[in-house]
């Protein structure tokens, strides 16, 4: 086939216009105006592919960008190349190399350049030191505001869809911090129904955070209609086409831009044949391409976001550069692929093209081209994180099991010290489901039940509480017919708990029977998987009479943990013991061991984990009522992980925590702002419910009734469709809520009916809420004695209520945990509500 710019007179594609969107292009100048004028600005241009999301922006951005502008853009990857670690703002900051010269982009941020080379080796100017993922995030802040500050600057995402989680919190962050004056321009494509479900969730996740951030333009383009069809082929051919050429386009086409390009190419006619289907259509294309040109496209389609020059040419083994250079030039003017820059970056002109071309290779072929890519990757970039990341998952796709396994283990830690943890865990999972295949799987990575935990671990910090079940249910499938009952046992319990987060109801199995799990790990030898075990055991909700049970061998795990376990053992042990402590209503102890534990997690443990500590530490001294004490260790830990983006599940739960503690401080406004800020982020699971419920509780003292009753129905929907068989503390909080909500109604029967339902359970004497609902039960008693007083009452009424009051005083009594001064409060306050119930108020009581 003749290249495209001489092909029977049909004109450059990348070059004609797309007609009929005046006005989203109006919308995005508007967005540019605001920039210009320093007010960051975000667009997000939506559809279906090939409707033209990236040439409306490419055509804005040539019609309105300056030359003193700044224009970086990073492009997600095909998910069949896996997650790179920051690979959309690896590529953003390489195109802005490419744009404005190595040395400019240094002296424009230095600092910022050092840690940014951990992404870009070039931007350094020396060895690369360790980071962290606050550091890298900083530092490309840094980096766009610096360049934001005098100049407008064009962030543009393509293929948001495909974005890894990493590049998309560090956006967030981005978005977060950067904020007027400053001229920046935050515009993406988000492609919709594009197959992976669950990247799409995640973009619009990310889309719905940042407009709540700064606002968002989103703009949805639909397909074309007959007349605007009509307009394009203007722009495609020399001459105006007939009306049943446009007709026949136009019912093969649908109105969508690309594919209307993809039938003139391939040269439609009013009588011709017609391909089946679209991939047909662009095969039909392909194969009148030369067979090098056919193979240096083969090879493109399954490079991912590596299409250099020299690595397609490392790839494609040619002859010789002659031959290379006419392969792709032939493949660029068929308007198959397209050059990014002078040096010879490809793409493919459209998504489309790449996944038509990808899915038709046989197997053998694929196979064979995973492996060249993984080689010519690993000799060409052997320091790159993203080129290593992208190997690893080549080596996978090769069906080559001990080079996939043995990368996956390297460049998994190398993404640890960068944070990205959700990239991390896809890499680990795939060893731990390749490990029966590898020979000398032990001797490359050590002990399985360690990787095991690192795993869950690191879908706990992402906040991927499914991910982790699923891959339990894995194991334990991997695991029947085994004879060790220990490990069997860890792994239904934490199985357990996070079905018990998901709200999803497991089969029955050894945990039906709790004292049998306890005298098959009473008789375990004092290993580490068995001290995590015992952990879980204790974890799990139990009687009391169990509880006091588990003290024995909760002591022996503990002592084996701080022996010869690693820091996330210890974590884990010792968080057990402070659920144990609490449940059994020894609150200050609790409190005493967080406090203890404290320094030593924060110098051993990454913040992503030693703030979950810390979290429990606020909540810790927030039981005893230490409430000042925990809003300012809250308040500091905060300071530590400032934003969601940099450990979202520890963000949450210290959010969570901080937000009950400043509630009881009074400081409603910052806890209602800090807890709104959580329930974006915990779609469900305990944290969502209790962020809820703390929410409704500031909402009824505020006198905003509506809103405090729809948080009490939002977490009812959700315990009462997850948790049927929820734990005494969650059905406390709810009745709580509900009871509070009543007195501030004024509707103190309902009032009385909910805070009866909870003091007769028997550990809410133990609960650290119990002196609240003590409390407030007695002050609706006394408001209730007061409000039926100048009624007539049968003597029977009234005895009910001096019952009540005395099962009020009974509970008091049986409170434990408190702090001194909370104890001398609580106790003074239930003298005063004593004598308005006995009908003679103290004004000094």
């Amino acid at each position: 086939m003749p290249p495209a710019s001489d092909h029977g007179g049909v004109r450059e594609v990348g070059s004609t216009r797309l007609h009929g969107r005046h006005a989203e292009e109006e919308r995005i100048l508007e967005e540019v105006d605001r920039a210009r004028a320093s007010q960051p600005a975000c667009v997000v241009v939506a559809g279906e592919a090939g409707i033209g999301k990236t040439r409306l922006l490419t055509e804005v951005c040539e019609r309105a960008a300056g030359r003193e502008d700044v224009v970086l853009t990073g492009h997600g990857s095909p998910t069949s190349e896996g997650e790179l670690p920051y690979g959309v703002i690896t590529s953003a900051l390489r195109d802005l190399v490419r744009r404005e010269g190595l040395d400019e982009v240094r002296a424009t941020a230095p600092r910022a350049c050092e840690e940014l080379s951990h992404l870009v080796p070039e931007l350094g100017s020396g060895p690369v030191g360790i980071t962290d993922r606050a550091r890298m995030f900083d530092a490309f802040s840094a980096l766009i505001t610096t360049y934001s500050r005098s100049r407008l600057t064009w962030l543009v995402i393509e293929d948001l869809q495909w974005a890894d989680s990493s590049s998309l919190d560090m956006l967030g962050y981005l978005a977060r911090v950067v904020a007027a004056p400053a001229r920046l321009l935050v515009a993406g494509t988000l492609r919709t129904a594009s197959g992976d479900g669950e990247g799409e969730a995640r973009a619009r996740s990310f889309v719905d955070e940042l407009a709540r951030t700064h606002g968002v333009t989103y703009i949805e383009l639909g397909r074309l209609s007959r007349e605007l069809v009509a307009q394009h082929l203007v722009d495609l051919l020399p001459d105006p086409a007939s009306p049943r050429l446009l007709d026949r386009v136009f019912e093969l086409g649908e109105g969508v831009p690309f594919l209307t390009e993809e039938l003139v190419l391939a040269g439609l006619s009013e009588t011709g044949p017609v391909p089946t289907t679209v991939a047909a259509l662009m095969l039909s294309r392909l194969r009148g391409l030369s067979r090098s040109a056919q193979e240096f496209v083969r090879a493109c389609s399954v490079g991912g976001s590596h299409l250099t020059h020299e690595l397609v040419g490392r790839v494609c083994r040619f002859r010789g550069e002659a031959q290379l250079w006419s392969a792709a030039a032939e493949a660029v003017d068929a308007a198959v692929l397209a050059m990014t820059d002078a040096d010879g970056d490809y793409r493919f002109r459209h998504a489309l093209l790449r996944e038509t071309v990808s899915t038709s290779l046989l197997p053998a072929d694929r196979r064979r081209w995973h492996r060249r890519w993984a080689e010519a990757l690993e000799e060409a970039l052997p320091s790159d994180l993203a080129a290593s990341v992208a190997a690893a998952h080549h080596w996978a796709q090769a069906g080559d099991v001990v080079r996939a396994f043995d990368s996956a283990y390297d460049v998994a830690e190398r993404a640890h010290v960068l944070g990205a943890q959700h990239e991390r865990a896809l890499l680990l999972t795939r060893m731990l489901r390749s490990w029966d295949d590898v020979p000398d799987a032990a001797q490359r990575a050590g002990d399985r039940d360690d990787l095991l935990e690192e795993v869950l671990s690191a879908h706990i910090a992402t906040g991927q509480p499914g991910a982790a079940y699923d891959l339990l249910e894995e194991e334990l499938h991997r695991d029947v017919g085994a004879e060790d009952l220990v490990r069997h046992c860890r792994l239904l319990l934490a199985r357990a708990g996070f079905a018990e987060e998901l709200g999803v109801r497991i089969r029955a199995s050894l945990l039906d029977d709790p004292l049998r799990v306890l005298a098959v790990l009473e008789q375990a030898p004092p290993t580490r998987m068995s001290a995590r075990a015992v952990a879980g055991l204790v974890e799990r909700g139990h009687t009391r009479e169990e509880a006091l049970r588990y003290r024995t061998i909760l002591a022996r795990a503990v002592d084996v943990a701080e022996r010869i376990g690693t820091p996330r053992d210890r974590l884990i042990v010792r968080h057990a013991q402070v659920m144990h402590l609490e449940f059994l209503g020894e609150h200050q102890q609790a409190a005493a061991v967080r406090l203890e534990q404290l320094p030593s997690f924060r110098s051993s443990l990454p913040s992503s984990e030693s703030g979950y500590w810390e979290a429990g530490c606020v909540w810790g001294l927030s039981c005893v009522g230490r409430f000042a004490e925990a809003v300012e260790l809250g308040r500091r830990a905060l300071g530590h992980v400032p934003a969601p983006q940099l450990a979202r599940y520890v963000w949450v739960h210290l959010a969570e925590n901080l937000g009950y503690a400043l509630f009881e401080v009074g400081a409603w406004e910052e806890a209602d702002d800090l807890l709104e800020r959580a329930r974006r982020m915990a779609s469900s699971g305990y944290s969502r419910r209790f962020v809820d419920i703390t929410r409704g509780l500031i909402q009824s003292h505020r006198g905003k009734r509506g809103d405090a009753v729809a948080s009490l129905q939002s977490v009812r929907r959700e315990v009462d469709s997850r948790l049927p068989g929820s734990p005494s503390v969650v059905r406390v909080w709810v009745q709580w809520l509900a009871a509070t909500i009543a007195v501030e109604a004024g509707d103190l029967a309902a009032a009385q009916a909910h805070l009866g339902s909870v003091l007769a359970m028997p550990d809410l004497a133990g609960s650290p809420q119990g002196w609240r609902i003590v409390l407030l039960a007695a002050r609706t008693e006394a408001d209730r004695r007061a409000q039926v007083a100048s009624r007539r009452r049968r003597r029977s009424s009234e005895e009910q209520s001096a019952r009540r009051f005395e099962q009020i005083r009974s509970v008091a009594r049986q409170l434990t945990g408190l702090a001194d001064n909370l104890r001398e409060a609580c106790d003074a306050q239930l003298v005063a509500e004593q004598t308005r119930f006995d009908g003679h108020p103290d004004p000094a009581a």
